[in-house]
């Protein structure tokens, strides 16, 4: 199983942290909120938990997809993970990988009309396409310098 490092682009990363922060800071304040209205009890500390249980639900979300987002070419399959999202393409049904030069892009096609694009760093472009022909060399490979995606 090889696996590469899903390249978020810096605003992402800046609002994922901030995202972050937020979630820190309402659980903290919700979670206060909480311990201070249990003495009286009520309909405030439902909502107070109910929202407790959303912030932290986010929180983790926010932190999975700060920490393992990748693709993982794994068996016959290009699983790509963000966060607790999944997807999987059989690396049998890919017809061509384009590295897009002047977007610095990467696609790779499959089956019928469907594309994904690949947000890997381009240092790792060469070793994750030699992987996936290695494993199906029927895939075609190309570099379009002159289309801008």
């Amino acid at each position: 199983m090889k696996s590469f490092k899903f390249k978020l682009k810096p605003y992402v990363i800046i609002l994922l942290v901030l995202a972050l922060v937020v979630s820190i800071l309402s659980l903290a304040l919700n979670i206060y909120n909480l311990v201070s209205y249990f003495k009286i009890g009520g309909i405030k500390i439902v909502s107070y938990l109910i929202i407790c249980l959303a912030t932290l639900v986010i929180l983790v979300y926010v932190i999975t997809v700060l920490t393992y987002s990748k693709y993982r070419i794994k068996g016959d399959y290009l699983v790509c993970n963000l966060g607790f999202y999944k997807t999987k393409v059989k690396i049998k049904s890919i017809n061509e990988v384009v590295v897009f030069n002047a977007s610095n892009k990467l696609i790779i096609y499959f089956g019928e009309n469907n594309f994904s694009v690949i947000v890997i760093s381009k240092e790792s472009y060469e070793d994750f396409i030699s992987t996936l022909i290695k494993l199906n060399p029927q895939i075609r490979f190309s570099s379009n310098a002159s289309v801008k995606v």
